[in-house]
């Protein structure tokens, strides 16, 4: 993948503010240098193994109680979540919950359940890039987005302008809450633009942007072989079979319609992408905002049922933002079980526990993040520069 320039990246995402301060440096040289905590009911997560009180949990267990669902932590790193739940599913577990997905390139301690059914082949598996701790029966299910937020251990490696970390304090209190690149997909950072072709019912465009979603490279190929789905198909790497492009383009040689083909998929990628659209119009909002430095705590999710005349500014700047995006209230007023929702979401982050360490040409930052904020966000303030940012999780 070639670089793309350092402004791009974010523009692509709709943050169009530029970073408060230019550090530099690098982060994610190893996954160590990326420390996620998740934060649930009170509660920081760690990543420590101890053999002697995984033991005595599984003994404890034993002699608990069972009720339907299994908790437990996942220690993993260099995997993605997503990845691990998959593993797990093809061992024979029925369903995997998570409070969210969390960086690849890093080490995560968080939150999952499955069926206390499951319990045995939970416990056959074993792997080199995670595994599984604190084990209790539960009634209840882990819910998406159930956890308090996530704290963060990071390195940005090789600073070049270490006389601006003083200034990291100061501004902690002003990071726009932008939905950061996470939210628009590792590999081309197009999910909101599959979600827009959705809304907007633009089922080819939708089916090539799935397509090109997850491998590098691939854009030309499509393009000379469309139509040819067998041909398609043959080109898809291997690694990537499961993921949304491998079902869609067998839809697509089963001979479904471009409609059908797409609203095939499982509901959850259908909801990440159009959710993904509705993030990139609130990041657009959200830079008007700070450009025009309009006082406001909270700026609504545009959904069909959003009330934009009560809003006032904001809600003119909604309006001029769906205008250059030929969109429409209507438009969102899709299936019932996709259709986006007003939400409100804070104009500023709620950084907390902020701690800054030096070591020789290093920091280390240390601290807790609201969940739905992102650190890469924080970081690209900051001032890491963006290449290190966009496609590094």
């Amino acid at each position: 993948m070639g670089i793309e320039s350092k402004e791009s990246i974010f523009k692509k995402i709709g943050i169009l503010i530029p970073p408060y301060l230019k550090i530099g440096g690098k982060i994610k040289a190893a996954p160590e240098d990326f420390i996620v905590r998740e934060v649930i009911n009170g509660k920081i997560l760690n990543e420590k193994a101890n053999l002697f009180s995984l033991f005595l949990n599984k003994l404890l267990l034993s002699c608990s109680r069972k009720k339907r669902f299994l908790w437990f932590t996942l220690v993993k790193r260099d995997i993605g979540t997503l990845e691990v739940a998959g593993l797990l599913q093809k061992r024979g577990i029925k369903k995997v919950w998570f409070c969210g997905l969390k960086d690849k390139k890093a080490v995560v301690a968080q939150k999952l359940c499955i069926y206390s059914k499951d319990k045995n082949k939970l416990f056959k598996i074993k792997s080199k890039k995670f595994f599984f701790k604190d084990f209790e029966y539960k009634d209840k299910r882990v819910r998406l987005g159930s956890n308090d937020g996530n704290y963060f251990i990071i390195r940005i490696r090789d600073v070049s302008a270490l006389e601006q970390a003083d200034k990291i304090d100061q501004i902690k209190d002003r990071i726009p809450n932008f939905f950061g690149p996470q939210r628009f997909g590792s590999i081309k950072l197009n999910n909101h633009l599959i979600g827009k072709a959705i809304i907007k019912r633009e089922w080819e465009r939708a089916c090539f942007e799935i397509l090109r979603s997850g491998v590098r490279g691939i854009d030309e190929k499509l393009r000379k072989k469309w139509g040819d789905w067998s041909g398609i198909r043959e080109i898809i790497p291997k690694f990537r079979r499961g993921a949304p492009e491998w079902l869609l383009i067998n839809n697509l040689c089963s001979g479904s319609s471009f409609e059908d083909a797409v609203l095939q998929l499982p509901k959850e990628f259908l909801r990440l992408w159009i959710d993904a659209y509705q993030s990139y119009l609130f990041n657009l909002t959200l830079s008007e905002i700070i450009k025009r430095n309009i006082e406001a705590k909270r700026v609504p999710l545009v959904a069909y049922n959003l009330k934009l005349e009560k809003w006032g500014e904001i809600g003119k700047i909604i309006s001029q933002i769906m205008k250059r995006e030929s969109l429409s209230l209507l438009d969102l007023k899709i299936r019932k079980k996709l259709r986006p929702k007003v939400r409100l979401r804070k104009v500023y982050m709620g950084i907390e526990d902020l701690k800054i360490k030096r070591e020789k040409r290093d920091l280390i930052l240390e601290f807790f993040l609201e969940r739905g904020s992102y650190a890469t966000v924080f970081l690209y303030f900051v001032g890491v520069p963006p290449e290190h940012l966009a496609y590094n999780f």
